[in-house]
């Protein structure tokens, strides 16, 4: 079972290298992108990095990750759609409380995994698997926290990237940008995200290649960043097999700045401490 959360685990962050696609509200996909009237020339860079550090300095946040795959290996393909939801409470503080619950679907079974974070220990529940165990015996409890995983991501895109990026305004009134990243500085850009995919399959990966990468940011009214969107197409080679896989992957805060308290899932407190 330990196994089964090292691959939901590493399934996650697979899903994660890059993020976000183009899964918003028809309002953002039809709006009057190529309207001059609704551009504003103002600096693309400085407000996305504002709007960052605005979700950064909450306390408290809930958000909710989606993610849609396509893999396709040796003539055969499956859709591997997973949803995160997130809520974080005293995330300023040494020790936050986060739970999550991740439902995922794969070769037709659906897989329901819910976290908790709180003190010392961390709770498990997958699909009736319950378990506690103690940070001291993960060590780098990093790698079990969706949150680090969506700070993480949640990246201020770089200086060269951003050149001539114009600030647009949707018909909702949402400031937003959208950047074709050139691939090879978008795998340089999420290069750690790789590595760790990598040494959580506890395999080399002998090549990967990215292309059609892009990035949209939407901000709500109030500059918080409201929606985060990658998609990508990803070809993988390792042991001397080649995947490919269409990854979509979107974040999006519900209602940032609003106040957000943690409640864990119920029974977690008699759940049994495992060694991990």
């Amino acid at each position: 079972m330990k196994k089964l959360f090292s691959i939901l685990l590493v399934l996650l962050m697979l899903c994660s290298v890059v993020i976000m696609s183009a899964c918003s509200d028809p309002d953002d996909n039809d709006d009057n992108t190529d309207d001059p009237s609704n551009s504003q020339s103002q600096n693309a860079q400085k407000l996305i990095e504002d709007s960052i550090k605005k979700i950064n300095d909450l306390d408290s946040y809930y958000a909710i990750m989606t993610q849609d795959i396509h893999l396709s290996m040796q003539g055969v393909s499956m859709d591997m759609p997973v949803t995160v939801s997130i809520k974080v409470q005293d995330a300023t503080t040494a020790n936050p409380k986060m739970y999550a619950i991740q439902d995922m679907q794969m070769l037709g079974q659906n897989i329901t995994t819910e976290l908790y974070i709180d003190g010392d220990y961390i709770y498990l529940d997958s699909n009736g698997y319950q378990a506690k165990i103690s940070k001291n015996e993960i060590g780098d409890t990093d790698q079990l926290s969706y949150d680090k995983t969506l700070e993480e991501l949640l990246l201020v895109l770089p200086d060269d990237v951003m050149n001539d990026i114009i600030v647009k305004i949707n018909e909702s009134g949402n400031r937003y940008v959208e950047v074709d990243f050139d691939s090879a500085k978008f795998l340089e850009f999420y290069e750690s995200n790789i590595e760790d995919i990598s040494s959580s399959i506890n395999a080399s990966i002998d090549d990967l290649q990215i292309s059609d990468s892009k990035v949209k940011i939407v901000l709500d009214k109030s500059g918080y960043v409201k929606e985060y969107v990658l998609t990508y197409k990803m070809s993988i080679s390792t042991q001397g097999q080649t995947a490919n896989a269409d990854v979509n992957l979107k974040i999006e805060f519900i209602d940032p700045g609003k106040s957000v308290t943690v409640t864990p899932m119920e029974g977690y407190q008699n759940f049994p401490l495992i060694d991990y």
